[in-house]
């Protein structure tokens, strides 16, 4: 008889718990939930093998027999991040509806964090996966989802073609904002925001903005880029350390309007002019990217990129929910439209020239 099931390549079932110990699968059950009488000795017998083998029991009932658990996997790399936030309360608000309850974690996007959690999943006998946001890279979710569970992209923007995605496109995104300041006036237009090999969300937005200079035949002058080599893991204070110790070094700004990679960079660019002293927007407009709910509450408000991301968490969910229950879903990527809101911090300098 096997003493444990440690080099077991799939997660230890309480099948294996109960053949290690002798016992049934039944025994196991009540030895866990204390709901029948097991001897005392059988149980730390039971628990013992438990603790070896790093067994997960599973908390619902209905795993015990279907290895299902009306449970779905959320994974994102930041719960911190509004952006994250407001996707997942549109893919909780469809997977209700279904009866479903949603298991959240946290990966900062580390990659072996991420496969970890899939693991741990993996043990709540989880129906599916749903990832928002993270890394292009996804060849470690395919080795960590042993059980070879339906999963969705959404705001994920993986090299891969192998899960369905639920995205927008963020390089037509910001040129279309390089054309929306341009249509005002705007010459000198800067970005700020960070640019990592590990995503493509962040190269496309930069893109873009090249994109969008290079249509309305504006010259790039690097003076006006503020770009990190690295993901900003607290993009508002990071954003705006960056400008105001560009600016408290005596340096001058360049352009008349910045683009921002989101609403938090924005919010933290917006905080650096204000200490400087530089007013927003008759010195400088800035613009966002997100339209999350925070945005709206600065002072100026924020003008910003609108991103319909509880519909698109909304959209990614049913997607996954139909993929659970047996139906056919293309390996498509779905796409949603952008629009531009433009509330108190871009300004027209049409009548200026």
């Amino acid at each position: 008889m096997k003493k444990n099931f440690k080099n077991k390549k799939s997660p230890v079932t309480i099948k294996d718990i109960a053949e290690l110990a002798g016992v049934s699968v039944t025994t196991v059950s009540h030895a866990l939930s204390g709901e029948r009488y097991v001897k005392e000795e059988t149980k730390q017998k039971i628990l013992k093998i438990i603790n070896e083998n790093k067994y997960r029991p599973n908390v619902i009932a209905r795993s015990l027999t279907k290895k299902a658990s009306k449970t779905i996997g959320v994974i994102l790399p930041d719960l911190n991040n509004p952006i994250y936030t407001k996707i997942l309360k549109g893919a909780e608000s469809e997977t209700v509806k279904d009866d479903y309850i949603l298991v959240i974690s946290s990966t900062y996007y580390n990659a072996a964090t991420e496969a970890d959690q899939i693991d741990r999943l993996n043990t709540l006998f989880a129906d599916g996966f749903l990832f928002i946001g993270g890394s292009k890279d996804t060849g470690h979710l395919e080795k960590a989802n042993i059980r070879n569970l339906p999963a969705v992209l959404v705001f994920r923007w993986a090299a891969e073609d192998k899960y369905p995605k639920v995205l927008i496109d963020n390089r037509k995104a910001i040129s279309q904002v390089v054309d929306y300041l341009a249509g005002l006036g705007h010459k000198n237009i800067g970005y700020i925001g960070w640019i990592d090999e590990s995503t493509v969300d962040s190269d496309n937005k930069y893109s873009g903005y090249l994109d969008g200079l290079n249509k309305n035949n504006l010259i790039l002058n690097e003076k006006n880029v503020f770009l990190k080599k690295d993901i900003m893991t607290n993009e508002y204070d990071e954003s705006y350390n960056i400008l105001n110790n560009y600016l408290k070094s005596g340096k001058k700004l360049y352009m008349s309007a910045l683009i921002c990679k989101n609403d938090n960079i924005a919010l933290g660019s917006l905080e650096a002019f204000k200490v400087n002293n530089l007013k927003v927007p008759q010195e400088i407009s800035i613009i966002g990217f997100g339209n999350t709910d925070h945005s709206q509450y600065s002072s100026p408000r924020l003008s910003t990129v609108s991103v319909p991301l509880e519909q698109m968490g909304s959209a990614g969910a049913r997607l996954l929910l139909n993929a659970i229950s047996g139906k056919k879903i293309k390996k498509e990527t779905i796409y949603f439209d952008t629009s531009i809101l433009n509330r108190e911090t871009l300004i027209s300098l049409k009548n200026d020239t």
